[in-house]
């Protein structure tokens, strides 16, 4: 896979700072494999909604850490979206 295609994303550190390995994490969000941990922290996928907010909690991290540059990413696209609506 080319890496243009990846998601920059932190789980991995933030995994590593609390001490869990992968199939802890699977089973704490209730992900089935922990190979699915793996894609997230590739940035091959990003997890759905209800993993990822599982996956804060139990790293204790926002979002915004996880993924900064997704978030930085969206934001402004909402931002550009606001001002064009304004404009109408």
């Amino acid at each position: 896979m080319n890496d243009t295609f990846l998601i920059e994303n932190r789980i991995w550190k933030y995994r590593n700072i609390k001490g869990f390995k992968q199939k802890e994490v699977a089973f704490l969000i209730g992900q089935d494999t922990p190979s699915q941990v793996s894609r997230y922290e590739r940035g091959l996928v990003i997890p759905k909604l209800e993993k990822l907010v599982k996956l804060c909690y139990v790293l204790d991290i926002k979002i915004e850490l996880l993924y900064p540059q997704l978030m930085k990413k969206w934001h402004q696209e909402a931002e550009n979206k606001k001002e064009q609506l304004r404009k109408l």
